[in-house]
């Protein structure tokens, strides 16, 4: 398994220490430089190195990251990633979870904001969440990005934008990195509030399956939604999220928002790491940036629940008054289409 995540519970060492957070998911590494060899039948041996080339490995597994040119300096996770310690010392961030993709080509480490936890509805709540992170495979540079969580499943609720982004090698200017940070995390608690408020807002709003199918659709396809007849895959397993997984709230728009992150979040791609290398810092995030424009959308079209029910209630009791009239069971329409 080439991805790995650790997570820590709140007031533990790890939640307080970024150095023992590398240490428990085991990413506290520099990686270390090796010659680059390819045949060569008039060499001694059948093989020569080449010049200005270098693999740059892992020093206790030996897995290659990449290979990179005589200039490259590897730099090691707690050189890239402890420079936040003080924000955490300062009780800005607390830290919840650590690990890594690609077998160690990109490590993070991942921060809950204090004092940022909002409830959507009743029990039902998100926080703002910082990942930091760094690559060893020249992909990467030392980065910080903003998202949003449900506490109730752990859903990326937002895309996971690099707002906030650093190089490794900032000695000489880590105090304004710093100040910047505090910053931008304030910037992020207000969005945070920002986003709930959007979200009730689509806690109010009723989805039926039919509605939920097309949202679906339009959120994985642009122009699916109102195109029954173009295929899109995995529809049918986010509208079995939307009533079954963790958290699930069928029958809002809120509830299938969640379920395509749920999908996104927990069950999309090929492997654990494709899925979380996406979700950090690939097209993940870009599907649930699109299934939160999509839900913004829909939330200006669909009925209040609060109508949906009232509506419901009188065709229940007209119904059920006609009922009486008639001598006979009364049976709503739904029920009578079912029949």
């Amino acid at each position: 398994m080439t991805f790995r995540q650790v997570t820590f519970a709140p007031g533990s060492d790890q939640s307080r220490n970024v150095l023992a957070a590398l240490d428990a998911a085991k990413i506290n590494f520099t990686p270390v430089l090796a010659p680059v060899f390819i045949e060569d039948a008039d060499s001694l041996g059948g093989i020569r190195a080449v010049e200005g080339r270098f693999a740059c490995k892992h020093p206790a597994t030996g897995r290659i990251f990449d290979v990179v040119g005589s200039g490259y300096e590897p730099v090691g996770a707690s050189e890239a990633l402890n420079w936040i310690q003080p924000l955490v010392d300062a009780g800005q961030a607390e830290i919840i979870s650590a690990g890594s993709t690609g077998g160690g080509a990109r490590v993070y480490v991942q921060a809950r904001l204090t004092d940022s936890e909002v409830d959507v509805v009743r029990g039902d709540s998100i926080f703002a969440s910082v990942n930091f992170a760094t690559g060893h495979d020249g992909t990467l540079p030392a980065c910080a990005g903003n998202s949003s969580v449900r506490v109730v499943c752990q859903n990326t609720m937002a895309a996971m934008a690099r707002s906030l982004l650093f190089r490794a090698r900032h000695t000489r200017n880590v105090r304004d990195i710093l100040d910047k940070a505090a910053v931008a995390f304030a910037e992020q608690r207000k969005l945070t509030r920002d986003q709930a408020d959007s979200f009730r807002r689509m806690a109010k709003r009723k989805l039926d399956d039919k509605a939920l199918v097309k949202f679906v659709r339009e959120t994985l396809a642009p122009g699916a939604g109102a195109d029954p007849e173009m295929i899109v895959r995995g529809v049918d397993r986010i509208v079995e999220l939307a009533h079954e997984a963790p958290g699930a709230t069928p029958g809002t728009l809120w509830g299938g928002l969640n379920a395509v992150t749920y999908w996104a979040t927990h069950e999309r791609g090929r492997s654990d790491d494709a899925r979380m290398d996406a979700n950090l810092f690939g097209k993940g995030t870009q599907l649930i940036g699109r299934a939160i424009e999509v839900a913004t959308v829909f939330a200006e079209h669909l009925p209040l629940n609060e109508l949906a029910r009232e509506s419901y209630a009188n065709h229940a009791t007209a119904a059920a008054e006609l009922g009486l009239l008639l001598g006979k069971p009364a049976r709503l329409p739904f029920e009578q289409e079912q029949a």
